[in-house]
């Protein structure tokens, strides 16, 4: 048995008939040469959660891995449209709108019936959307990643200078330091964790204790991600059985331009819908049934296995699906997911 360590490179050699394998350790990083690093831990050293000697030790087991950048900026939600992309060349819909998905989500929801009932009673988020979270992020926990999470947040902050993982690197550390989660945790490329893959400020600050052990665990506790998914949503202020988001056609050329110039395209999930039903109403052959014309929303503009447009428009829980993913795409795949593991359910 050979005990699994961590290191930059394996070198393999064939000698009569037998695999030799040589071990080459990696790079050590030295914390006082990397002052992005160094500064984004100073607090921790300040506060004496950890002594700096502590973490120049846990900086020489590091390592700089450019795939975790290539990933990033490959993400499915950069490179591809709604309807086409992607090895299928199904689009970003492929991905995740599957029957096999589908079913297993509706299979997830039945097999936790109690804890999404108690989740939606106590939480107000139904399980269909719990179920549809937990399937695009890691197919119902089948897919919690692979990278350390170390490595990808120190990655991220040394090759592209990320103010959000600068940000998550002394919580993850302190995240450790409580117990709460290993070292040697693995996850994303962008550093998500667990069932549900939060990043360590939201395993801080979201994560809770649903199964009832005096700890929060999403690595390996259904019961905590389901949980912790729903209490994500009732903080960032789901409205529970309000509308998501609506389907909508410009009655004219004229119109769908309009339409464009109103569609978000630059992504933030701090940006609230600012646009009223009122003020898109003209351009639209009809209105959304039962909203009213003051509702609060945002336009978006997808293209089709055809690189049609189709217009949507996103209510306040389609922004609160975007708090958990930035991206237009993913909301949209989340929700689409959740009526279908509904009806499969």
């Amino acid at each position: 048995m050979i005990k699994k360590i961590h290191f930059s490179s394996i070198v393999s050699a064939v000698f009569i008939g037998v695999t030799l394998i040589t071990w080459q350790p990696a790079k050590a990083i030295d914390l006082d040469q990397y002052p992005r690093l160094l500064k984004a831990v100073q607090p921790l050293i300040n506060k004496g959660i950890y002594s700096k000697s502590e973490l120049k030790q846990i900086f020489s087991g590091v390592e700089l891995r450019q795939e975790v950048i290539r990933k990033k900026a490959n993400a499915a939600e950069k490179v591809l449209t709604w309807g086409r992309g992607g090895k299928r060349g199904t689009g970003y819909r492929g991905i995740f709108i599957q029957d096999q998905r589908i079913q297993q989500g509706a299979q997830f929801w039945r097999d936790n019936q109690e804890l999404m009932d108690q989740a939606n009673s106590k939480l107000g988020l139904d399980g269909s959307m719990i179920a549809a979270i937990i399937g695009v992020e890691t197919k119902f926990g089948q897919n919690k990643g692979s990278h350390l999470v170390l490595d990808s947040i120190a990655s991220h902050i040394v090759n592209r200078n990320s103010k959000l993982q600068t940000g998550q690197l002394p919580i993850f550390l302190t995240l450790v330091k409580k117990g709460d989660l290993a070292i040697d945790t693995k996850g994303s490329y962008s550093a998500a964790v667990g069932i549900p893959q939060f990043i360590s400020s939201s395993y801080r600050d979201y994560g809770i204790d649903f199964d009832g052990d005096n700890r929060v665990d999403l690595i390996s506790s259904t019961a905590d991600a389901i949980g912790s998914v729903a209490n994500y949503f009732k903080r960032h202020q789901w409205r529970s059985g309000q509308a998501v988001m609506s389907k909508v056609t410009p009655k004219n050329n004229e119109a769908a331009k309009q339409l464009d110039e109103m569609a978000v395209t630059k992504i933030n999930s701090r940006v609230k819908p600012k646009t009223t039903l009122a003020e898109v109403a003209p351009y639209l052959k009809s209105t959304p049934v039962n909203v009213k014309p003051e509702t609060k929303l945002s336009v978006f503009k997808f293209l089709d296995e055809n690189d049609r447009a189709e217009y949507f428009v996103g209510y306040h829980n389609f922004y609160v699906i975007m708090r958990y993913n930035h991206s237009a795409l993913y909301a949209r795949a989340v929700y689409e997911l959740s009526q279908q593991i509904s009806k499969a359910y």
